[in-house]
């Protein structure tokens, strides 16, 4: 029901104002929200916290369809000893920062917005662990997951097997679609030397089998995301270490 100027202003407030709202937060200026949302937070939690902690930080980045979205927690120790263990819980709610319920087995720091989540607010909890000691969780919220961007990412790049001539090495991209339809990608190999790099020809899949040429050298594996639609990414590459007779 507002009109655009009002949704406008609306997005200048953190996520999580409704919930601070809904429980006594006196209103502002969106130029002071940020700082006033999470002081009243920190009144609220400051009971809760193992002795002598305080929370720095807490937040989720912006998310985006089926890119990896961090949560981000950190607590100040005045005084403590004792190692602190953070344990977290996703939530998934509605288009506004309500009805959350939790997104079975996750329950890291990362979270990878679904095709079906767009729209949708998501929700952290992180709970404190002390000494084997559970305390009640501080949380974060996020606005509604956006639309992926279409263009794919590579996240990590990593190459199995073993660096001995006559075995097969596998390239293994992790790949963020970001809404795009998962495709073949563009793989090559290069046998790096102390003069520099030379393309292997036909080297241009996911394995690749070291013969007599690479002894000695190290192996470069590039690849390249591209969707169904034909959207590519930027090229990554990965080293190896030396590869042995």
């Amino acid at each position: 029901d507002l009109n655009p100027t009002e949704a406008e202003v609306v997005k200048q407030y953190p996520a999580h104002t409704a919930i601070c709202i809904r429980d006594g937060w006196e209103f502002c200026s969106p130029e002071l929200a940020a700082d006033s949302t999470f002081s009243f937070l920190l009144e609220q939690w400051k009971n809760k916290l193992p002795q002598d902690y305080i929370v720095k930080t807490a937040y989720v980045d912006h998310p985006f369809e089926e890119d990896p979205c961090h949560c981000h927690f950190s607590f100040t120790n005045l005084s403590s000893e004792g190692k602190l263990v953070l344990k977290y819980q996703w939530f998934l709610g509605g288009k506004t920062p309500t009805g959350f319920v939790p997104i079975p087995e996750e329950l890291s720091e990362v979270y990878w917005p679904k095709s079906e989540d767009v729209g949708r607010c998501l929700k952290v909890e992180c709970t404190p662990v002390l000494n084997d000691a559970e305390f009640p969780p501080v949380f974060a919220v996020s606005l509604p997951v956006c639309l992926g961007t279409g263009y794919p990412k590579v996240i990590n790049l990593t190459v199995n097997g073993e660096l001995v001539e006559g075995n097969v090495l596998k390239g293994v991209p992790q790949i963020a679609w970001c809404g795009g339809t998962p495709g073949k990608g563009v793989a090559s190999w290069l046998r790096r030397t102390w003069n520099g790099n030379a393309v292997i020809d036909g080297a241009e899949g996911m394995e690749y089998q070291l013969t007599i040429d690479d002894i000695d050298s190290s192996l470069v594996f590039m690849y390249t995301p591209v969707t169904e639609e034909g959207v590519k990414g930027d090229p990554q590459c990965t080293m190896t270490d030396f590869v042995k007779a």
